[in-house]
Formats: C-alpha cells, sequence, structure tokens
C-alpha cells in the first residue's frame, strides 16, 4: 500500500496541483519563490532566473481525520466495516484536499537601489472535497425518522489553471517595504457545486411516514470541457488554454523592520476573480414537494408498480435544467502573517558586490496562515527557527498548528554553491515512516541562478 500511496503522489506532482500553506517557505528571504508569498519581500539581489519547469514545484495532500490506512489497512474489519468506522467518526467539517504548483517562468531584477520586479508563469491546480455526513449516513443506514439529511454537505470545488503574474517591490522608508503582485488567471477546467435544501422523515398518521423533500437545489457548474465535446483533450490543452476563461487577482504584502532585530510581516494573496463564459454547462435540479408513505400510489397485485409511480411522482415535481451562462468563481483568499526576532552573532549572507549585508546567524518567530474555503477558513498556526549555517546555507524548523494534527514539524534548508540556489522544504516530518499513515503530506524544491 505505501508504494501505491507514493505512485498516488507522484502523480499529483506530476500533474502540478495550488500551493496553499507553504509555512517554510514564507519570508525565507534567500529563496526568490519567497516573493510569491508576500510581493514585498526584500530580495537583497540583483538578479534571479528560475530554472525552467525546476524553479518551483509543491504537492499538498490533506485528509482531515482520516488516512489511505484507514480504507485499506489489514485487519480482521471487512471494507464495509471499516467505512462505517469512518463515517461515523468524521463529520461534515472534515475534507481532502489536493494542492500544488509548477512553475514554468520565474525572473527578477533590481530596477534601482530600492526597487524590485519579478515576473513569471506558474500552473496550478486545486480540488476541495467536503465529507458529505447526511448524505453517506443516509446511504448506509437509511432515514432516520425526524433526522435531517443537508445537502450542503456536498460540497467540490476543482480548478486547474495558469496563471502570469508580476510583482514589484518597493521600499518606501529605511524599514518599510510594500509590495503587489499583478495576476491574470487562464483557466484550462473547472467545476464546482453549491447546494440546499434538506430531506427529512417524520410520523404520519395511520403509522405512515411523511417524507418530505424540502426546498432541493443542486447546482453543478462546468467550465473548460464540456459533454459531448469532440475535441482531442491534449489538442484543447495545448492550442486554447491560453485563451480560454480569463480572471485577474492582486496580491499585497509589507514588511516592517520594527528594530534591527524584529520584523513583522503580513500579506494579502489572490484577491481575485475568474469569468467562465466559454466551454460552459451548468445543471440545476430542484424540487420541493412532500409524499407520505405509498398509500395513494400502491397496487397489491403489482408491487413494482408502486415505485414506478413514486418515481413519476418525483419527476413531476423536480425541475431538471441545462444551460451555458457565463459566471464568475472567486478565487480563494490567503493571508499571512508573521513576526519574527533575530539574534546571535552576525554571518555575511554575500560579500562579493556592494549588495554585502550582515545577518543574525538564528532568528525565531511566530507565523499565521488562513485560506478561506467555501465550507469555512482553514488556518495554522506556525512556531519556526532559523539558523545560518554558513554564509550560503540557510535552514528553518518549523512546529505547525492546523487542522490535520497539532505536531506537525517541517524543516527546509537553502543552500547555495555559487550563483546557483537549490532549495527544498518537507513537512509533517513525524508521518514519514508511513505515508499511508499519514494525513498531510506537502513536500517543495526548486533551482535557481542569482547574481549578486
Amino acid at each position: 500500500m505505501q508504494k501505491q500511496f507514493l505512485i498516488a503522489l507522484f502523480c499529483l506532482l506530476s500533474l502540478g496541483s495550488t500551493s496553499q500553506n507553504k509555512p517554510i517557505l514564507y519570508d525565507f528571504a534567500e529563496i526568490p519563490q519567497s516573493q510569491l508569498l508576500n510581493p514585498a519581500l526584500n530580495f537583497n539581489h540583483k538578479q534571479h532566473i528560475g530554472i525552467p519547469l525546476l524553479s518551483g514545484l509543491h504537492a499538498e495532500l490533506g485528509m482531515k481525520n482520516f488516512t489511505v490506512s484507514d480504507f485499506f489497512k489489514v485487519t480482521s474489519t471487512s471494507f464495509s466495516e471499516r467505512l462505517v468506522n469512518i463515517t461515523n467518526r468524521l463529520s461534515s467539517r472534515d475534507f481532502l484536499i489536493v494542492n500544488g504548483q509548477l512553475e514554468l517562468v520565474n525572473i527578477g531584477f533590481k530596477i534601482s537601489e530600492k526597487s524590485y520586479l519579478s515576473i513569471g508563469v506558474y500552473q496550478e491546480t486545486d480540488m476541495t472535497l467536503s465529507f458529505p455526513k447526511d448524505l453517506v449516513a443516509l446511504y448506509l443506514y437509511g432515514n432516520e425518522i425526524n433526522r435531517l439529511y443537508s445537502f450542503s454537505d456536498l460540497s467540490l470545488h476543482f480548478q486547474a489553471l495558469g496563471v502570469f503574474h508580476a510583482g514589484f517591490s518597493r521600499k518606501i522608508k529605511e524599514n518599510i517595504n510594500v509590495g503587489v503582485r499583478l495576476k491574470l488567471y487562464s483557466s484550462f477546467f473547472q467545476a464546482q457545486t453549491t447546494n440546499t435544501g434538506a430531506f427529512t422523515t417524520t410520523q404520519g398518521e395511520d403509522n405512515l411516514l411523511i417524507h418530505r423533500f424540502n426546498n432541493i437545489n443542486l447546482n453543478a457548474q462546468f467550465s473548460g470541457i464540456k459533454r459531448g465535446q469532440e475535441d482531442n483533450i491534449e489538442d484543447y490543452f495545448l492550442s486554447r488554454g491560453l485563451t480560454n476563461n480569463l480572471g485577474l487577482g492582486l496580491d499585497f504584502g509589507f514588511v516592517n523592520q520594527i528594530t534591527p532585530q524584529l520584523k513583522l510581516s503580513a500579506s494579502v494573496l489572490d484577491l481575485g476573480f475568474i469569468r467562465y463564459s466559454k466551454r460552459v454547462n451548468n445543471v440545476t435540479l430542484k424540487t420541493n414537494f412532500n409524499f407520505e408513505g405509498l398509500q395513494g400510489s400502491f397496487v397489491p397485485e403489482n408491487y413494482s408498480k408502486s415505485w414506478e409511480y413514486l418515481s413519476e411522482e418525483i419527476k413531476e415535481n423536480t425541475s431538471f435544467e441545462e444551460n451555458t451562462e457565463s459566471y464568475i468563481s472567486l478565487r480563494p483568499i490567503k493571508i499571512n502573517t508573521a513576526l519574527k526576532y533575530s539574534f546571535g552573532k552576525y554571518r555575511s549572507r554575500s560579500c562579493y558586490d556592494y549588495s554585502y549585508k550582515k545577518e543574525h546567524a538564528n532568528a525565531v518567530g511566530v507565523q499565521f496562515f488562513s485560506l478561506l474555503r467555501p465550507r469555512g477558513p482553514q488556518i495554522a498556526l506556525i512556531g519556526f527557527y532559523e539558523r545560518m549555517l554558513t554564509r550560503n546555507f540557510k535552514t528553518k524548523i518549523t512546529y505547525t498548528l492546523d487542522s490535520y494534527r497539532l505536531s506537525n514539524i517541517g524543516i527546509g534548508a537553502s543552500r547555495r554553491i555559487g550563483k546557483v540556489n537549490i532549495y527544498g522544504t518537507v513537512g509533517n516530518l513525524i508521518q514519514l515512516r508511513d505515508l499511508s499513515k499519514s494525513n498531510h503530506v506537502i513536500a517543495q524544491m526548486g533551482i535557481n541562478i542569482i547574481n549578486d
């Protein structure tokens, strides 16, 4: 099973699934990609060039309150029993996410002593599936009397897109940097659901049960590949991806060096939207009616016809619509903040030219991350320790409290060899011994050329 899980994770890495929370990379100033998490970052070099397809690789797989092992571990219980146990343990607040990023281009350069410009292109995907607790319980156990089965628990959001971006950072005071990043989104494919309403069963007269479909409204929106299209999918991505459904977004950030040792930073990412107007397919199902047992349609000599009559009754009271109307989807907003205190002996970051700068060898701090999801915010609190082992070798260790667990330890490192910068980060080290039992896997790496 571990081998199968690693294969699945490799596929996710190959697809390039959006980076969401990157606690190790945030404010890691030696790594150019940290500018994507805060456009105000003070990058103390003249120029950087990312190695195409290798400068930024990121993958994240998260499962709240369950793991792959829960489904497939070898025990005396059957798969059905394990499924029931998992269902009893989960709630509608639990979810499955798949995120990641594949960077195609990333370059940046100083345009003045106080300003830095960076531009690039990356491809990202993002999937969030909430656990439909009520509907799974309805399937497993049938309908309990006086229990409300909510359809809003069923929530899916999937998106694959390319992002063209240009960021600008500026030192407006000796101790304050501000930054902004403009993004152009080009969506390849998108699918999302928005559902409301509930199903209930109550006791009626003469021991008959009253079943109520209360304002059921099921909506599914798709864009990118329409049902029944004859186009080759590979040709579609290559020829139409860049001119498909477009949107705009902005990132904002600031850095305040309060004292030589104390720094405050914050950023807001993906304040934007995408308008879907091409290859759109919207499906809506609505119903709102009650029926009491099978009394009105029951035919003793032909029991099967009773269900046919019920089926017809449901169809008569249900509207089903399809259209190709355009719609707008908001990007999931991300918020980062950090407070860092530096101490210890000075070490030089670079001494090749006037970019020479001294830094403290150690730093400790705390970070906060929030991602606004359809079913509620996903938050994380991170404590970290940074250490410059040599002039060109820096490490960072994090301890994260998040939705998945309270013991997520991560580590990252950045190594400079001449002009080549190599970095890598891995989260949730404790669970790496058995990935099938891990409910959160996150990793990233990259290679850049940095000119001082």
